[in-house]
């Protein structure tokens, strides 16, 4: 099974985005939807109006910093990212959803240095994440301002959280678990 992993990796390609058609692909979505699983999403600097569904696909998107690759959320019903699969978010921001940032069912989900502004929703549990399952991991993340029905993360489904240097402020809950909120604890 190791040599089945390592063949994998082995094989993992890296996928970019640039708005001014100097990447591989002009839109986040076009390159999700040609992705391999495995792969990672280069995403150049700007922002990006686009709702994403990775489907069941395990992949890695990065941009360049939190400050200069962002996902703006403004203006979708949908979660700004929605993912079946284990994935791995790195230096973004997601900003200015009305709906989730994250709706993750059915794998882990890791988030390094990343920033979520003004997301959420207040009839929607998990206004930055909703988690179904699997394990949320959290470096070097900062959650701002934003809504929720309860917490800006809601770990359902066994669903559980680990977090080191990360911060929830400004947030506000409808009901209760205004920063984090795991039903039966």
């Amino acid at each position: 099974m190791l040599m089945m992993l390592t063949l994998a990796s082995a094989f993992a390609a890296t996928l970019t985005v640039e708005s001014d058609g100097s990447g591989d692909f002009t839109t986040i979505a076009a390159a999700i939807g040609a992705a391999a699983p495995g792969d990672t999403i280069a995403i150049g600097s700007g922002t990006w109006l686009e709702s994403l569904d990775l489907g069941s696909k395990p992949l890695t998107l990065r941009g360049v910093s939190s400050e200069e690759t962002i996902l703006d959320g403004s203006g979708f019903e949908n979660a700004t990212l929605t993912l079946y699969a284990s994935v791995t978010l790195s230096d973004l921001q997601l900003a200015n959803s009305s709906h989730r940032g994250i709706l993750s069912s059915g794998g882990d989900l890791t988030l390094e240095n990343v920033v979520m502004n003004n997301i959420g929703h207040p009839g929607h549990w998990g206004g930055a994440i909703y988690s179904y399952g699997g394990l949320v991991t959290l470096n070097s993340v900062s959650i701002s301002g934003g809504e929720s029905y309860q917490g800006m993360i809601y770990l359902d489904g066994g669903a559980n959280l680990t977090a080191t240097d990360t911060s929830i402020a400004g947030a506000t809950a409808a009901l209760d678990g205004g920063g984090i909120y795991k039903p039966g604890n």
